[in-house]
């Protein structure tokens, strides 16, 4: 959570200078402070601080700062993603939202609703999309761009994650995405075994991620954009792959509004 980053990481990155990093921070430091603790009850807000500072003077290629804010919504937050957002805003970072899956240390009692999720999603589409000057919001930008080109990108909605995607763990073993790294049965090999990141591509487990299909999707008006959204979540929630998202609600609700704002925009247009 970047608490540990040094200056010998972000000579790395700059050195690199081909990627970026994100930071799971969930907002202002009375947020965080309820999210993000040490083993002995300390908050880690002020040194998950101290690391995006670092990090902030590192710059990618493009000439954008190489560091996001990965913040995750649970019952801590999820009535609050407007302070999550000026929060990043004002320290000019790059944001991605996540919802909360009930795994690790993360119990009933940080869960949100699909309607909650759905809610400061749409809450914050409205605010983004007014904003002047908006920070990049990767969850809306992605959003907005599959419904205006129906090209769908992003790991929830691309419907082939198996093919775009892998998670390295800190021993080499390798993930459809960071997400699996703890589900039974998702390892796809290791970095310095067989034939690394190709070998593992060409897996079962792979393979079935690239040709799963929601059949009970197809009725949705959004199908094309959505692809039934996250496997993970759904795996999760059901223990297979090709079933909804449980978040599934939410994006509807969050494209609903977004094209509701293209058809606006056209109307004022013509």
């Amino acid at each position: 959570n970047g608490t540990l980053v040094s200056s010998g990481l972000a000579e790395l990155i700059e050195r690199e200078n081909d990627f970026f990093v994100g930071i799971s921070i969930d907002g202002p430091e009375d947020i965080t402070s309820q999210t993000r603790r040490f083993p002995d009850g300390r908050s880690a807000f002020a040194d998950i601080m101290k690391g995006l500072d670092t990090l902030k003077r590192v710059r990618h290629r493009d000439g954008a700062v190489s560091v996001g804010a990965i913040a995750v919504l649970s019952r801590a937050n999820v009535h609050r993603v407007l302070d999550v957002y000026d929060f990043c805003r004002g320290q000019g970072l790059a944001l991605k939202l996540s919802p909360v899956f009930l795994s690790g240390r993360a119990g009933p009692d940080h869960a949100i609703t699909p309607r909650e999720f759905g809610d400061a999603l749409v809450c914050l589409f409205e605010r983004w999309v007014n904003d002047p000057s908006p920070a990049r919001v990767s969850n809306l930008r992605e959003m907005l761009g599959n419904l205006l080109d129906e090209r769908p990108v992003g790991c929830n909605f691309a419907g082939s994650c198996g093919k775009r995607f892998v998670a390295i763990g800190p021993h080499g073993d390798i993930f459809p995405c960071g997400r699996f790294s703890n589900a039974p049965g998702f390892r796809l090999g290791n970095l310095f075994e067989g034939g690394g990141i190709g070998e593992a591509r060409r897996t079962r487990v792979a393979e079935a991620l690239c040709r799963r299909r929601v059949a009970s999707c197809d009725p949705c008006r959004f199908r094309a954009v959505c692809n039934g959204g996250c496997p993970h979540g759904a795996f999760s929630a059901t223990g297979t792959i090709t079933a909804r998202d449980p978040y599934c609600l939410s994006y509807r609700m969050a494209y609903g509004a977004m094209q509701g704002f293209v058809a606006e925009q056209a109307r004022q247009a013509s």
